[in-house]
């Protein structure tokens, strides 16, 4: 028996089809095949052209830029060298006139000072007071000071003025023959030192938290008696809130008659810790002004560590 296919064509004809996308597929192949091997044979033949022509563009760039500069030199120290130096002068006067405009804005403005008042005391002694103010919140200032009259002087004191205080300024039991006239005061040796915001960035809060101290109790009586003499007596009660001790605090204690000061003395406790309160008392010797307010400021250095005590003492 033999089997036959009824189609035999069909067989032809897929042989044909496949045989025909074969060699359509090598013809693209050559197709690229020759685009490559031009551009490859074009770059081997010119390689050296190129080359040349790249070395030649690089050169005739350098060159431009050689002669770029020379003119330049030529025309600012040869051609030009006036009117150039008289840019480079005109302009360092204009940077010197902003500089120095930047600096007088953000320097120190000086301290204001009030007028001197000379209170008497007894044995031919006097008190000099006078107010002086810092206008500056970011600078704070070490001086020396001293009182000046008709016919002499005091000796000479140093003091300090915190970023934006206002405080009395005084000599106290300085002796002199008679009552001092036209009497004021001489700032000398002043120097500013400005905060260091990266150390203290809120000088308010730095300060409340060392100068913390409150009073009460504060009273001036007329009527004490020491050796048959009256005499005046200061007295108050202060207490150091403040987390720090310290080893000699000053407080300035100011007799007022309405808001002019009359009378003024200063006291020193020692080894006032925290947290500690005491009870002061300061003896008015001499003419007894009428008082009706008395006031009490603290005076400390917290610049100076040395006002501090240490931890533990």
């Amino acid at each position: 028996m033999y089997s036959m296919d009824p189609c035999p064509s069909n067989r032809y004809l897929g042989l044909v089809y496949w045989c025909g996308m074969a060699n359509g597929l090598l013809r693209e192949e050559e197709k690229e095949f020759k685009t490559f091997y031009k551009r490859a044979l074009w770059w081997v033949e010119h390689r050296e052209i190129l080359k040349q022509i790249g070395l030649i563009f690089w050169m005739i760039c350098d060159a431009i830029l050689i002669i770029y500069a020379s003119w330049g030199l030529i025309d600012g120290f040869v051609l030009n060298s006036d009117s150039e130096n008289r840019y480079v002068a005109t302009a360092a006067i204009v940077g010197q006139t902003d500089l120095h405009a930047f600096t007088r804005a953000h320097a120190a403005k000086p301290i204001g000072v009030g007028e001197t008042s000379v209170f008497p005391l007894s044995d031919r002694r006097y008190d000099f007071y006078t107010s002086i103010s810092n206008p500056n919140t970011s600078w704070y200032a070490d001086f020396e000071y001293t009182f000046s009259f008709k016919d002499g002087e005091t000796t000479t004191q140093n003091g300090f003025l915190l970023p934006g205080e206002e405080k009395p300024l005084v000599f106290l039991a300085h002796t002199a023959p008679t009552r001092p006239m036209s009497a004021g005061v001489r700032l000398s040796n002043v120097h500013w030192h400005r905060i260091d915001r990266h150390v203290i960035p809120d000088y308010e809060q730095w300060y409340a938290d060392r100068m913390n101290f409150s009073f009460q109790n504060i009273l001036f009586t007329k009527d004490l008696q020491v050796d048959s003499q009256t005499i005046g007596q200061a007295s108050f009660e202060v207490k150091n809130r403040s987390a720090f001790s310290f080893w000699e605090p000053n407080f300035f204690i100011l007799l007022l008659r309405g808001n002019s000061v009359v009378g003024v003395t200063r006291t020193t406790l020692e080894q006032f810790k925290t947290g500690e309160m005491r009870e002061v008392k300061v003896n008015w010797f001499g003419p007894l002004p009428a008082v009706s307010k008395v006031e009490v400021i603290a005076e400390m250095n917290p610049f100076d560590k040395d006002v501090f005590m240490s931890l533990g003492k």
